[in-house]
């Protein structure tokens, strides 16, 4: 298999807008770094650096950028903003940028995953709608929606998908949390519970989804109330559907922990439960992403399928021709 030079690459930015460009090479070398303001377009050359960090003063908070950085030996790696900048949505990041185990890239630009977008700024809204996604896919229940509607302005072609996902091991489990009956332990397990669910079930409501990747490529949305488990898995399916590898989507999972404003989202919790006495600490296992809840998911596939693809094909009719051309439209 093809070795890039590059071993990783990272585009951060700071409070004032300015890009933090780092990468770590297999071995030393001149890295010319070119930007782009769309994915696709043409990139303008800013620097030959001889380090292995460079920034960038621009304005991150306007517009997003993309680079391009070439080492010298020829070998390119496309990096962006992972995680935006919004006042009013902390979790929201885009999940492409990974290389997939039979050599494709799955394009910046492309899949985007957040949370509730209910609290979005002026500047946000602006910035968000920036981003050109075409489909937004809702997976809270209604009362959730209906608490906190997403707000993302009137000027975009934005079509929001409503699929309700309420996966069926939290039946009554919520009514156990307010009687205070569950151990920390039994809220984990509980937890894994869900992520089992959100691999076998929620059948009809995830085929939408990978099934409208056979029909369009614009940029989507994948959203829930907190951005964590629902939309997590949802990430995950697509990452696999593509053909990146399990430790690559568990880390892209794991960085919820990264981004996820665990305050804010106590204070929603109670909010939405009508300030009912479930106390943080049982609350903390619902609140966090924690490996052992995405290696249920994976487990829970191993157990019932005989491959990836099987499961793919078995559960969401997903063929082995139709993820090829899946994997055409949409890996570079």
């Amino acid at each position: 298999r093809f070795m890039s030079v590059f071993i990783s690459a990272e585009a951060t930015t700071n409070e004032a807008g300015t890009y933090g460009l780092q990468w770590r090479l297999h071995s030393p070398q001149i890295v010319s770094v070119f930007c782009s303001d769309t994915p696709a377009g043409k990139y303008q050359h800013l620097a030959d650096v001889s380090g292995d960090t460079f920034a960038v003063v621009g304005s991150s908070k306007l517009k997003r950028q993309y680079f391009l950085l070439k080492a010298a030996n020829g070998d390119e790696c496309y990096v962006s903003q992972r995680r935006f900048d919004l006042d009013g949505a902390p979790n929201v990041r885009d999940f492409g940028g990974y290389k997939t185990e039979d050599g494709g890239f799955v394009p910046w630009g492309t899949f985007y995953r957040a949370g509730r977008l209910s609290k979005l700024s002026d500047a946000d809204i602006s910035y968000f709608n920036g981003l050109n996604i075409k489909d937004i896919f809702d997976f809270r229940r209604m009362i959730e929606v209906q608490l906190a509607p997403h707000n993302i302005g009137t000027d975009h072609n934005t079509t929001i998908h409503q699929l309700p996902i309420s996966p069926g091991s939290h039946i009554g489990f919520m009514e156990l949390l307010e009687s205070g009956a569950l151990s920390i332990e039994q809220c984990q397990q509980n937890m894994v519970a869900v992520y089992e669910d959100l691999a076998l079930g929620q059948t009809a409501t995830y085929s939408r989804l990978l099934q409208y990747l056979l029909q369009s490529d614009g940029p989507l949305l994948v959203n829930c109330s907190a951005g964590k488990d629902r939309t997590g898995v949802a990430a995950a399916k697509i990452l696999l559907l593509l053909g990146v590898d399990r430790d690559t989507i568990k880390q892209e999972y794991l960085l919820t922990a990264r981004y996820f404003p665990n305050e804010a989202e106590y204070q929603h919790f109670e909010q939405e439960f009508g300030g009912k006495h479930i106390t943080r600490e049982a609350l903390r296992p619902l609140m966090t992403v924690q490996p052992q809840y995405i290696d249920a998911y994976f487990n829970a596939i191993d157990a019932n399928f005989t491959s990836e693809q099987d499961y793919f094909e078995q559960v969401f009719g997903i063929n082995t021709t139709q993820r090829e051309a899946i994997k055409a439209r949409y890996l570079v």
